[in-house]
């Protein structure tokens, strides 16, 4: 009898363990899917470092395969692996792995896979992509210095073919349509569309990433001022355009002539510029790629529309910054007890001008007595796709309008940190949760605050403004 359930025993643990190695490869793979195309959790790897390190054979095309994963927007580790396998140039395996995810018909087998995880892993990226749940679009600038005028052509995608399914996401931009290889472009000044983390591709080519999980990539460059890993501010400059052909596609591609290409990117993935706004000028794609026709494709900004190779467009300061000198007070009648005010203002004191947002907040306990909140936070600019973070503190007085920057060594009890993001210039929505750290008690609510005093301003535009503890 012992012998029966022995065996029984024995078939029944090798069923389970087939099941159970079955599931584990499925469940490698779906925890996989999200890791082909070059998403945010590579936005500061440096990929030809990177291959130098792990895959010495393929030092020879180490910036090769670096470009091609920026060119194609595909896993660097997957590429070199492939390129292992195949012997093949890294333009030739990263085409094929490109439309081969397009298609939905990756084939990587179960060893390659562990190998790619686990060399993942070694640099801290991991099979879930973490931007994938944040998908809230940054404001975009012209991907050009702020103080200049360019030329736009038509919008086309990323490669100016049609018929392939890819989004509309690129446009070219230069400062003039008469510049010719060899002509100097040592200022024509190519800048951040966002805030974000650089990753340098070549010498020729680089990606912007914002924390958001959309990126802006970068083409024909030369001068690149940046390398990968370090952050930048929208409309810095990040390199002049080149004045070569041979430096405008470094290890590929083609130019006609000296321009930037700018593409949109979205958790790795190609984006449609269609309605997206870059300095306020609302991008209006043509029925084809570079279409010129003005009754098809248009930049519109207040009305105005500029047409594809026959006008010039620029960035405006405050394009996409609150303008905080008229944003003045935020006021919430009280609500069950709790009320907030916040003021954004522009103090002059002496020879200094500073910027600065104040925030009180109270509640009332059962008894009556008040606790009040405050906190404030002196900043340069906001974008409108900014979140400000401020610290506040409790304290037993009610008057905020003489308030310093915040002293936690003197006497003031840590509340919770407060963040602000405004839907526009005139009310905005408040989320806030905060603890209070005497009783302990969670307060939860949700307020539109008006505007009571200043002036409206167009430009000002983003979410909402809440408290977390």
């Amino acid at each position: 009898m012992y012998v029966v359930e022995s065996k029984f025993f024995v078939r029944r643990f090798m069923n389970y363990s087939k099941f159970y190695l079955c599931l584990l490869i499925i469940v490698q793979s779906i925890g996989f899917t999200q890791t082909w195309r070059l998403d945010s959790r590579f936005a500061a790897l440096d990929i030809i470092e990177m291959v130098e390190d792990n895959y010495p054979s393929l030092n020879q095309q180490a910036e090769r395969i670096s470009y091609y994963a920026g060119y194609y927007s595909i896993n660097p580790f997957l590429l070199a692996e492939k390129i292992l396998i195949t012997q093949e140039d890294a333009a030739i395996v990263a085409k094929k792995i490109s439309q081969s995810i397009k298609n939905d018909n990756i084939n990587v087998s179960n060893r390659v896979l562990s190998k790619i995880n686990a060399s993942m892993k070694l640099y801290g990226i991991f099979a879930i992509n973490k931007s994938a749940t944040s998908h809230d679009m940054p404001a975009f600038d012209l991907p050009f210095d702020h103080a200049k005028q360019w030329f736009f052509n038509g919008v086309h995608t990323w490669n100016g073919e049609d018929g392939n399914g890819d989004p509309m996401s690129s446009l070219d931009l230069t400062r003039t349509w008469s510049l010719i290889w060899g002509d100097v472009t040592s200022d024509d000044w190519v800048a951040a569309a966002t805030d974000g983390v650089v990753t340098k591709f070549s010498s020729c080519s680089m990606r912007v990433t914002h924390d958001s999980g959309w990126a802006t990539d970068y083409y024909h460059l030369d001068n690149i001022q940046f390398t990968t890993g370090d952050v930048v501010k929208a409309g810095e400059k990040l390199a002049n355009y080149a004045n070569t052909l041979a430096q405008a596609t470094c290890q590929g591609g083609h130019s006609t002539g000296p321009h930037v290409h700018f593409t949109l990117i979205h958790d790795g993935e190609l984006a449609s510029l269609s309605g997206i706004k870059l300095s306020q000028w609302d991008v209006h794609p043509g029925a084809v790629s570079y279409d010129s026709s003005p009754s098809r494709m248009w930049l519109i900004k207040n009305g105005e529309k500029k047409f594809a190779y026959q006008n010039t467009i620029k960035h405006l300061s405050g394009d996409n910054e609150i303008d905080y000198r008229y944003n003045g007070m935020y006021s919430a009648q009280e609500i069950n007890g709790h009320g907030i005010n916040v003021s954004i203002t522009q103090i002059e004191s002496q020879d200094t001008i500073r910027n600065a947002v104040f925030v009180a907040f109270y509640s009332y306990d059962d008894n009556g007595n008040a606790n009040f909140y405050a906190g404030n936070l002196d900043f340069d600019n906001w974008r409108v796709d900014e979140s400000k973070t401020i610290n506040m503190i409790q304290t037993s007085g009610g008057d905020f309008s003489n308030l310093s920057v915040v002293d936690f060594e003197n006497d003031v009890v840590e509340a919770g940190t407060m963040q602000l993001h405004f839907v526009n210039c005139s009310e905005v929505e408040v989320n806030f949760s905060l603890i209070e750290p005497i009783s302990g008690l969670v307060v939860t609510k949700q307020l539109n605050l008006s505007k009571i005093i200043g002036v409206p301003n167009h430009v000002c535009q983003a979410p909402s403004l809440s408290i977390n503890p």
